[in-house]
Parts: C-alpha cells; structure tokens; sequence
C-alpha cells in the first residue's frame, strides 16, 4: 500500500470516522485532477450532494416542522461555504489530488471532494446510510438546527 493511500486512510478514519475497505474508491473520491478518470470525483460528488440532503431531509420529516424549515436545513447544510469550511478545519486540502497545474484548492472544490468523500463512504458501507451520518456527526455537521445527529 503507498504512502498516500496510508494517509488518506488515516485522515479519513481520524476526521470522518470512517475506515475504507476500497482504496480505489477512496481515492476516486480525492481525485479532482482528472488525470486519472476524465471527471475526476464529479460523478461522486453529485451523488454525495444528493445523499447529504437525503439526510437532512430524513431527520427535519421526523420533527414535524414546516417544508420550509427542511428546506432551509438542507440549503444551509449542504451549501459549499458549510463544506469548504468543515474541510479547512480538517486540513482536507492536504490530501486531495490536484492537477499538475493547480497550485492550490480552490473553496468550490474543497466542497466538492467533501461531497465525493460522503459518496465514497455510502458506497464502501455498501450502502449504508447510517456510516454517512454518523461522518456528519463526528464533522458537527448538525442536521436540524441545534439538533446532531
């Protein structure tokens, strides 16, 4: 195993709480070089994107409150300033794969790996949502206000 895979693993299980079986999958996630796939993480990210409202969406219907409220939970959520910022805070920039050409991560793809690495963890846990919410929670990724996971 390289030492990159090494410490993607690490930096995941550490801030995510979450250990990956699929190193490939793993790093199709924190790729956003497009050197490797033409899309790099995109597809992922979209599908991250989908399953971080899914979530929030999921536990707002559970309080009773009104279709705004969950709106407004899922736009304040998943937005890319909330994500960019968890992903400064974990020092996720060290671990994401640039292009050559890119000096630096950019705050929109900051947010979009974030997404790609929600994705990845659904689809290593076979699955399993609860692993995705249980990644939010240990990020203070609160889904109904003043509410975690």
């Amino acid at each position: 195993m390289s030492l990159r895979i090494d410490s993607a693993k690490a930096f995941v299980a550490d801030s995510f709480g979450y250990d990956f079986k699929d190193n490939a999958l793993l790093m199709e996630a924190l790729d956003t070089s497009g050197l490797r796939k033409r899309e790099s993480n995109q597809r992922l990210a979209l599908l991250g994107d989908k399953i971080i409202a899914f979530l929030v969406a999921d536990a707002w219907y559970a309080t009773g409150d009104p279709r705004g409220s969950g709106q407004n939970n899922i736009a304040r959520i998943g937005r890319n300033a909330t994500l960019t910022g968890i992903a400064q805070d974990i020092g996720l920039s060290q671990h994401v794969m640039l292009n050559p050409a890119q000096r630096t991560a950019s705050d929109k793809l900051l947010a979009t790996t974030m997404e790609a690495l929600f994705a990845a963890i659904y689809l290593d846990a076979d699955k399993d949502s609860d692993k995705v919410k249980f990644a939010m929670c240990r990020l203070d990724m609160d889904v109904v206000s003043d509410q975690p996971f």
